[in-house]
């Protein structure tokens, strides 16, 4: 922030000019939120995407002080403007730039809270298609906004682990989630918030250390909900042959207290 603190004690020697003073004030003003902007988001990242900011952050700063010279160069045109008038135009430029720039961060910080913020689910009993790896525990249910579908699990044992199934109703046919490229890794995003999969191979590439997948189940010849990779829509189709595959999951989410507590709604405590 060093061209605008040149900038600022520029124009704070130049009394008569209240102009200059109220865009002092609004460039303090937006520089301090801009900041706050900045190390809220940093707050929300691991060490790599930190760093990966920085470099952002520091490319921002030298493309806004660019522009801010450029709309100089171009305002004179081969006029003299007294300096005073020019450094004022800076600063109207790098308030400008610095405004949108915060907005720019706000929004990626709201969107991490949605991110991370608990997933709300519903103790409720559904029926499904059993096969050798049917799970006969709790039962939790949750709509998805992104996906604008049902998702119920049943617990394998008392806490972690589960069977995933969808459906497009809440009290409809919930039918198991399938995997045509893997053995339903990706799933954990349904459940877990925070869930990344950098490499589809590995259910813990994202740092999920406690994500796990069971032994794979190929479901043949039956009505599944079906996707291959990470943020696609799920479609309910007739499965084939061997391709379509199942598991049972961790997805570093507890369930446990969802079953200790009273009342029909619960979060899930994400224990990655």
């Amino acid at each position: 922030m060093r061209k605008l603190r040149n900038i600022i004690l520029l124009l704070v020697m130049i009394p008569h000019l209240t102009y200059a003073e109220d865009l002092t004030k609004n460039a303090i003003q937006h520089d301090y939120e801009l900041n706050v902007a900045y190390k809220n988001v940093m707050k929300t990242l691991n060490e790599e995407q930190k760093e990966k900011l920085r470099d952002a952050q520091r490319l921002w700063i030298r493309y806004r002080d660019a522009s801010c010279d450029f709309e100089n160069i171009a305002l004179k045109d081969g006029h003299w403007i007294e300096e005073d008038i020019s450094n004022s135009k800076s600063l109207e430029c790098i308030s400008r730039l610095s405004v949108i720039r915060t907005k720019e961060l706000n929004r990626y910080s709201e969107s991490k809270d949605r991110q991370t913020s608990p997933m709300q689910w519903k103790k409720y009993s559904f029926s499904f298609p059993q096969d050798v790896l049917s799970c006969k525990g709790e039962q939790l249910v949750r709509f998805s906004e992104k996906y604008k579908l049902y998702t119920g699990l049943t617990l394998c044992n008392e806490t972690d682990e589960f069977r995933l199934y969808i459906s497009r109703d809440l009290d409809g046919e919930y039918l198991p989630a399938t995997d045509t490229g893997g053995h339903g890794q990706d799933h954990c995003e349904l459940v877990n918030p925070t869930f990344t999969l950098p490499n589809t191979d590995n259910i813990n590439s994202g740092g999920c250390k406690s994500c796990a997948t069971s032994r794979n189940l190929p479901l043949e010849h039956m009505d599944v909900w079906a996707r291959s990779n990470i943020g696609k829509p799920f479609k309910q189709v007739r499965s084939g042959t061997w391709s379509y595959q199942t598991s049972r999951l961790k997805c570093g989410v507890s369930f446990k207290q969802c079953f200790l507590a009273n009342g029909t709604n619960c979060n899930g405590e994400i224990i990655n």
